[in-house]
């Protein structure tokens, strides 16, 4: 077997590429030191079925990079100790036998990380959990609370869920990931925790019935677009003074319900017309019936 490597000062190891030889292990344990995995370093490697860091190495982490993994369709397990970074898009594609999947602390957003694994496809429930993850909702309930032990809602999580009327997030949760809500169209009530600290972007995108909401103290961080599209949120309670974008948020909020109470004046106002004329035409009406009678 060979590893491609780039070595800092520190002594950290990046995997650049590895080099699969025809009579090499199906067990790949990567060296002491590694520290992330570059991008399509073990892509198209087929026959490797197992690959280890071992969990007696002094790190601060594992990073691993888009398509790191893609087409290695023998993989059938990973073991990752420490915490892993898995911030990129399509990291095991086409890792259709990858089953098992041992992180201690699992990092990412992205449900697609784990596209195509027979771990996501095999995976029992309706919260598809990994670690301290919810990567999916695949229920149908209308009022949904996510599990305690969830702490990350990843990105498109909850994404175009449309039955969804009411969500209450755990004490505990502290990220809410990039459109984890958006699409959402019946979602009328969130209940979020003073855990929260972070929003991502559009993550409640088109929740067009959304009309209230209230973001936890300890919030300090509004992504790009996170409530555009909620075309019907007219009152945004802050109890944080942390994101430098909420007084546009507020501002937004108060001017859709002044137009919202314009629209509502204007509508009764035509209304009364309405009844004004109709009370006249009764009476004149009422008075001709009158004289005819006569």
């Amino acid at each position: 077997m060979g590893f491609e490597i780039t070595t800092d000062s520190s002594g950290c190891i990046t995997i650049t590429k590895y080099i699969l030889e025809p009579d090499d292990s199906s067990t790949v344990i990567l060296p002491r030191g590694t520290v992330r995995i570059g991008e399509e370093a073990f892509k198209d490697c087929v026959g490797i079925a197992r690959i280890i860091l071992p969990d007696n190495v002094a790190y601060q982490g594992l990073d691993i990079d888009k398509n790191a993994f893609a087409n290695c369709i023998d993989l059938e397990m990973v073991v990752f100790p420490g915490d892993v970074m898995l911030l990129e898009k399509n990291i095991f594609s086409n890792c259709r036998k990858l089953k098992h999947i041992y992180c201690d602390t699992p990092y990412f957003l992205d449900k697609t990380v784990l596209k195509d694994t027979a771990w996501l496809k095999e995976y029992r429930g309706d919260f598809v959990i990994l670690g301290d993850i919810l990567l999916e909702y695949r229920g149908t309930d209308s009022q949904v609370t996510v599990p305690d032990r969830v702490r990350v809602i990843a990105e498109g999580a909850f994404e175009n869920c449309d039955q969804i009327c009411s969500v209450i997030l755990p004490y505990g949760v502290m990220e809410i990931g990039h459109n984890a809500f958006a699409g959402c169209s019946c979602l009328s009530n969130v209940s979020m925790p003073n855990t929260l600290t972070y929003i991502g972007n559009a993550a409640f995108y088109n929740c067009t019935s959304l009309e209230r909401i209230t973001i936890p103290e300890n919030v300090n961080y509004i992504g790009d677009d996170a409530f555009d599209g909620c075309v019907n949120l007219i009152e945004i309670e802050a109890l944080t003074d942390k994101v430098d974008s909420l007084p546009d948020l507020i501002r937004d909020a108060n001017q859709r319900m002044q137009t919202q109470l314009e629209e509502f004046e204007q509508k009764m106002g035509k209304a009364s017309d309405l009844d004004f004329n109709f009370d006249e035409e009764f009476e004149e009406s009422y008075d001709d019936e009158t004289d005819d009678d006569v």
